[in-house]
């Protein structure tokens, strides 16, 4: 949900790079720019929520039915028990593999989906496909931001989520500059 989430932090890029006035009221609007594409990318992100939702229900329906595990009733009790089981290390392994698919999916349809669509008005389709073959293009750039990103969002979630009031601005401002960097300008 992060490049929906920055849409007016990439509005404020947007306005600071043509030299327009800065406001966070009007960046607030930045939906209004191309709303029918941006709404259904917002909604193919939360499509994808609840299908990653789901697969992790079933990754935990296949692992912990009936087991120990499952009846633990404390955090440190449910880590314990699972990481001593002999099944716990491939639950781990599975339910993590399944978050990094959704989030690899997610990232490849989005890194250059919603700025396009802020700065452009182009289809949803068009903004997609523009954001896949950036991907594969600059694969390696692409696997080393992904990271970046990961690590920044990561440690803004730490102290009690307070760190992305830091994280988010920094992400989604160079985020913006990845995206001008990978497609050209208009």
């Amino acid at each position: 949900m992060g490049p929906f989430l920055a849409l007016g932090l990439y509005d404020l890029s947007l306005r600071r790079e043509h030299g327009d006035p800065v406001n966070f009221l009007r960046s607030t609007l930045a939906l209004k720019r191309n709303p029918v594409n941006l709404i259904l990318y917002s909604v193919m992100l939360g499509v994808l929520v609840l299908l990653w939702l789901r697969m992790s229900s079933i990754v935990l329906d296949i692992f912990l039915q009936d087991t120990a595990v499952a009846e633990q009733h404390s955090y440190i009790g449910f880590m314990a028990a699972l990481l001593g089981s002999k099944m716990g290390w491939l639950f781990t392994l599975s339910f993590m593999s399944v978050g990094l698919l959704f989030a690899v999916v997610s990232f490849v349809t989005g890194v250059a989906t919603v700025p396009m669509l802020l700065e452009r008005k182009v289809s949803l389709v068009t903004a997609l496909n523009t954001s896949i073959r950036a991907i594969l293009i600059n694969w390696k750039v692409m696997l080393a931001w992904a990271a970046t990103i990961a690590v920044i969002i990561s440690a803004g979630l730490l102290p009690f989520s307070l760190g992305l009031i830091i994280a988010m601005p920094l992400i989604s401002y160079a985020s913006w500059h990845a995206y001008r960097d990978m497609v050209e300008a208009v």
